[in-house]
């Protein structure tokens, strides 16, 4: 008898165990979140699946190993690297007012041929191609646009991405999501085909446009061609967060 009931506390153990075991198999991994809501961190780490919010574009995008996230309100760098990049190697935003409107750029520090993209979150309003009544367009308007087009250059028309100019030294690539559609345009180094000097990222979903650029006007980026490839794919896995719209 005595066996008999250590033998049932075994079997029990040995089914409450597997319940464990098994809740724990299919229980949900949190999701790392991005952002300046409450529980979003503003760092990120590869590989995962990042939950991101930016400004009002609210989206996942998967990490892969060497990747990261640095979120700096109202933008966010995305970079690959073994190890995180100290604040004396990180890009960030530089913003200048205008007599009418702002310009802003993006700016690296240290090593010049890091693999990295700053975006940020737009509207459609603040382009050419998203405007509905010329007549409303005032000055200030009028230079945010020229800032967007530069960084943006191509024309996203009938749900379609156009280059405004293709080069000899230009890589373009659209890009299709779910309920998104985006391009990349990448600009060969001018003495170096095997290195790209700046990147451009567009990618419009309802109202909404992330923009990105690696870029540099204080000194001429050297970027591995290859990451022309690996930047197209990252953003090719960004789904929108569409639960604002469906309550």
């Amino acid at each position: 008898m005595k066996n008999a009931n250590m033998a049932a506390k075994a079997l029990g153990m040995t089914f409450i165990l597997s319940i464990n075991l098994t809740f724990a198999e299919i229980a949900p991994v949190p999701k790392t979140s991005v952002g300046n809501d409450i529980g979003s961190s503003q760092f990120a780490d590869g590989p995962g699946n990042i939950a991101v919010t930016l400004g009002d574009c609210k989206f996942s995008i998967n990490l892969a190993k060497d990747d990261h996230i640095r979120f700096n309100d109202p933008d966010m760098i995305i970079y690959r690297s073994a190890t995180r990049f100290s604040d004396n190697r990180m890009p960030y935003l530089s913003q200048t007012e205008m007599a009418a409107g702002y310009d802003w750029s993006f700016k690296k520090k240290g090593r010049l041929d890091d693999r990295w993209i700053g975006i940020m979150c737009e509207s459609t309003s603040n382009f050419s191609w998203g405007i509905k009544n010329i007549e409303n367009v005032t000055p200030e308007l009028t230079q945010i646009i020229a800032t967007n087009s530069y960084r943006c250059p191509a024309k996203f028309t009938n749900n379609a991405w156009n280059p405004i100019s293709m080069g000899k030294g230009v890589k373009f690539r659209a890009l299709d999501g779910k309920g998104w559609s985006g391009v990349v345009v990448a600009y060969l180094h001018r003495n170096n085909q095997t290195k790209l000097e700046r990147i451009n990222i567009c990618i419009v979903q309802g109202s909404n446009v992330l923009i990105g650029a690696s870029e540099n006007f204080n000194g001429t980026l050297r970027i591995p061609v290859s990451f022309f490839d690996e930047i197209a794919e990252l953003m090719s896995s960004i789904e929108f967060d569409h639960s604002d719209k469906e309550r």
